[in-house]
């Protein structure tokens, strides 16, 4: 009897393995120290900042393309790559981005407009070209024309979440959405003029990705898919033996992991929910 569950449990353990490799599979690793940011265009071009602020560029398959290297050495909080032909830069102990073109070559720089911006924890770019930020002065998220310098929506979030505990850690419009996340809250999604929708309530997670329709997330070492309109779910166990990044990327055939010094390029399917 033992020895008839043994063998039921080692083809369970067996079939598991199986089916995870048929879900995910590493197929190359790319040494980069000291990754600290990291960006992917709608090409699926990877773009990953080190400490340094040094900017490179790879594509789908982890080959190195171009870089950039700042004629300042500054802590670059967050870059975005997604709409491809401009990439953005932001700086956010300077209150200041920097604008770079398809080629890594700058275009322009700028500084928030104090008066009208407090201090700005989170940046990103809106679909029309403009910004989108979290002025943490005032609690609130906003759209800042960049040609006049003017904010032309703000959203007081004082009544949204606590402002007293919180953890803002990443900012993003999405096909008309805007996705703020909270590490204690979760994920609060407002459309594309500003007014609140819902709250995903998935704590401890730090960033969120995209691909498609889904919104994916990681958390304790399993990736999930999560569609944006119907709320069916996917997800991928991940390998157990790397310390990852909070930040990742996605595409509709890999997944980017990142370590302290290298980048994971996984093939993955989807698995059923």
């Amino acid at each position: 009897m033992i020895s008839y569950l043994k063998r039921i449990f080692f083809f369970f353990v067996l079939l598991k393995a199986e089916v995870f490799a048929q879900n995910i599979n590493l197929i190359k690793t790319v040494q980069i120290p000291f990754v600290q940011n990291v960006s992917m265009d709608f090409y699926g071009n990877i773009y990953v900042a080190d400490s340094q602020g040094n900017l490179t560029q790879y594509n789908e398959k982890g080959d190195s393309l171009k870089r950039f290297a700042p004629e300042q050495v500054a802590n670059l909080h967050s870059l975005e790559a997604w709409k491809g032909l401009e990439i953005l830069l932001f700086y956010r102990d300077l209150q200041r981005y920097t604008w770079l073109n398809r080629f890594l070559v700058p275009l322009e720089t700028q500084n928030l407009d104090s008066e009208k911006i407090g201090f700005a924890r989170l940046l990103t770019y809106a679909n029309d070209g403009n910004l989108w930020l979290f002025d943490e002065q005032d609690f609130s998220l906003k759209k800042y024309q960049t040609n006049t310098n003017t904010v032309h929506i703000k959203t007081p979030c004082d009544l949204i979440f606590n402002p007293k505990i919180y953890s803002l850690s990443f900012l993003r419009e999405y096909q008309n959405q805007v996705f703020l996340v909270d590490s204690n809250s979760g994920i609060f999604i407002f459309d594309n003029f500003g007014n609140y929708k819902k709250n995903l309530q998935i704590s401890n997670i730090n960033f969120i990705s995209f691909v498609k329709d889904d919104i994916a997330y990681i958390d304790k070492n399993v990736l999930y898919l999560r569609h944006l309109y119907t709320d069916v779910q996917h997800k991928l166990h991940l390998p157990i033996e790397y310390n990852y990044k909070d930040f990742f990327l996605i595409s509709t055939n890999y997944v980017y992991l990142f370590t302290s010094k290298e980048m994971l390029i996984f093939k993955y399917n989807k698995k059923n929910p």
